[in-house]
């Protein structure tokens, strides 16, 4: 493991942004690549073939995180988190890609006027979907919501967000998008059903998954086979 104070070049490479940071440590894709220790995020990056990967949490530090990675030669990024679903027919680990995003966080308004529509690369999008579905993987393509309040989600608003067809909540991709959008650069987010928050609205987990260790297996060989089919595929 090398331990550099900038991101080494990374011209040319496309990068996976996880949220959890034990995806990043523990999934079994990544047995045996390259590891790197870069001070100027304290995050782990490892390297494999034409592929970058690491991971973030919260959607300035994401923002941030997607500004790097940028400026250090990244073609395109594609960032692979978790999702609360709002709707029930919805099943856990199916994945949710958000087409477009109601904001409903702070960091985008740095970037561009609240007004400005928040929506991925189209063309990435279309691919990613494309190889998903080639591989009978459960996704859905829609409006998500991003939100800085987890516990201020309200259930009037998750209900009536629900009604306008609002698919997922989550607390990074609009940021994510928005940054990507201004410098130009492709992205798009894969988020992973784990809760059901109108449902859960009365036990207070707020997006805590009940059985933990379950979750965390699930997750991980959820992750590992979407993470090799999009890297074995053009993108």
């Amino acid at each position: 493991m090398k331990n550099v104070n900038l991101l080494p070049d990374l011209s040319g490479k496309s990068a996976i942004i996880f949220e959890r940071t034990w995806l990043a440590e523990e999934l079994p894709y990544l047995d045996g690549s390259d590891k790197y220790y870069v001070l100027s995020i304290d995050r782990n990056i490892y390297l494999k073939n034409d592929w970058i990967f690491t991971s973030m949490q919260g959607a300035s530090m994401v923002a941030s995180l997607s500004e790097r990675l940028y400026r250090s030669g990244v073609k395109k990024i594609i960032r692979i988190g978790t999702t609360g679903s709002l709707h029930d027919h919805h099943k856990l680990f199916d994945i949710v890609i958000p087409t477009a995003v109601y904001k409903d966080e702070g960091t985008s308004e740095h970037y561009v006027y609240k007004e400005f529509p928040c929506i991925c690369d189209t063309n990435l999008c279309a691919t990613i979907i494309s190889i998903l579905k080639d591989s009978n993987s459960i996704c859905h393509e829609g409006v998500s919501w991003t939100t800085d309040g987890r516990w201020t989600e309200s259930l009037e608003k998750m209900t009536e967000l629900k009604k306008w067809g609002v698919l997922s909540v989550d607390m990074e991709t609009s940021a994510f998008y928005t940054v990507c959008f201004k410098n130009k650069i492709p992205c798009v987010s894969l988020n992973f059903i784990t809760d059901f928050p109108i449902k859960s609205e009365e036990n207070g987990l707020r997006g805590i998954p009940e059985n933990y260790d379950n979750y965390k297996k699930e997750l991980l060989i959820n992750v590992n086979v979407v993470v090799d089919l999009i890297t074995k595929n053009p993108t």
